[in-house]
């Protein structure tokens, strides 16, 4: 089953992949270390709201895109 925190990780990497980002570079946006970004997009860590808010402004979309399984499709 996937998880919520798998769901969003997903859609974290697809938008990267589409706006041509690096994980060093979302992190420098977001003000966190790179490993912590890295952490989160491999569930170990599950984010906070207020990460997944910061990210969804970012990219400019709606914390739903984040956390659907059917972003992007």
């Amino acid at each position: 089953m996937q998880t919520i925190e798998t769901t969003f990780a997903e859609n974290v990497k697809r938008l990267l992949r589409l706006n041509d980002w690096t994980q060093v570079e979302l992190a420098e946006e977001l003000g966190v270390a790179p490993q912590n970004l890295s952490r989160t997009l491999a569930c170990v860590h599950s984010p906070s709201l207020r990460f997944v808010e910061r990210v969804a402004d970012i990219f400019q979309v709606e914390i739903c895109e984040l956390l659907s399984k059917n972003a992007g499709n």
